[in-house]
């Protein structure tokens, strides 16, 4: 039997991004542990998440303001009106909107982790193929600097 384990790591120019590109179209489920979440990550990767029928996410509390109420609100189901208005940056307000989607639609389930500081790092792909499961911890966290951006 041959060995698929392997470290993924960003020699050669690789990111965390290129990673959801490589390994989210054949994953059932996706599980990330993270420290920090903003919307800037999720916009980067949120094309590959589309397909996945569930992820999870388990975040601290470190995020940005429109971020986490864009987490409560998809949760409680509200209008974004409001927050829109006050958000100038378009691309953003469509990734909002599009965060507030997957989490009401139940693709996207959020856990804000609030007992201490949260410093974890880890992206597991559960993925179709038998012994074809992808686990990735290091120091990206779920923003978009952290997946390789800027």
């Amino acid at each position: 039997m041959t060995d698929k384990r392997r470290i993924l790591d960003n020699r050669n120019g690789r990111v965390l991004q290129t990673v959801f590109e490589e390994y989210c179209g054949d994953t059932r489920e996706l599980k990330i542990a993270v420290g920090y979440f903003y919307v800037s990550g999720f916009d980067l990767v949120k094309n590959h998440l589309k397909d996945i029928p569930k992820t999870l996410l388990v975040i601290g509390t470190e995020t940005d303001v429109p971020t986490e109420k864009e987490i409560t609100l998809g949760y409680i189901e509200k209008e974004l009106q409001d927050d829109i208005n006050t958000i100038n940056d378009p691309a953003k307000i469509v990734a909002l909107d599009e965060l507030h989607q997957y989490i009401q639609s139940g693709r996207i389930e959020v856990r804000v982790y609030t007992k201490s500081r949260f410093h974890a790092k880890a992206y597991i792909f559960k993925r179709e193929a038998k012994d074809s499961d992808v686990a990735i911890t290091g120091s990206s966290n779920f923003t978009r600097q952290g997946l390789g951006c800027e």
